[in-house]
């Protein structure tokens, strides 16, 4: 999938964003009863997951600390913030940045494989339709934010390696006139 993405990407397709964009539709000829269900296979790998989580969530934090370090003096960018004395797993690596589908295309061309902003204004959701209100700021996320990749499999070369990637990118679109974060 990455090569069909570059190629994509390259003749400035947005096909990729397109299909995460729409909604998942499942279709199954089983139960809700029997998709519930769990084999004994398993939940016996699950539970030795279970035992990895800290040494995977410790990896996860400590490559989003040094992402954010490195990523903290870059005027147009806006990594997540952490409150002094919390800790932060940075499960998802998101970032405020301008024009969030060209620094995506920008970066994938020098083969960092971003995800675009999947969260939804949820004044926007039929499920909250009745309080319906004007939520500017979170109305513009998608076109501010991306995520950046965050795995456990990272090392500090990688990471060091994503942050100049994103300086890089950040430094062509601020010279192209466009703003920061907002």
């Amino acid at each position: 999938l990455y090569i069909a993405a570059r190629v994509l990407s390259s003749i400035g397709s947005d096909a990729m964003d397109r299909s995460v964009e729409e909604p998942l539709s499942v279709t199954t000829k089983f139960s809700l009863r029997v998709l519930g269900r769990m084999a004994n296979f398993q939940a016996a790998v699950g539970l030795q997951q279970l035992y990895r989580l800290p040494e995977r969530n410790a990896k996860l934090a400590e490559n989003g600390r040094r992402l954010a370090e490195k990523l903290s003096d870059i005027p147009s960018i806006q990594p997540p913030p952490v409150k002094a004395g919390e800790e932060h797993v940075y499960l998802y690596f998101r970032v405020l940045v301008p024009q969030a589908k060209r620094f995506r295309a920008l970066l994938l061309k020098r083969g960092i494989d971003t995800q675009p902003d999947d969260m939804q204004n949820c004044a926007g959701l039929d499920a909250f339709k009745e309080f319906a209100a004007d939520c500017p700021v979170a109305a513009s996320l998608p076109d501010r934010s991306i995520e950046l990749p965050n795995t456990p499999r990272l090392s500090e070369a990688d990471t060091d390696y994503i942050a100049k990637s994103v300086r890089e990118v950040a430094a062509i679109i601020s010279s192209a006139g466009a703003g920061g974060p907002g």
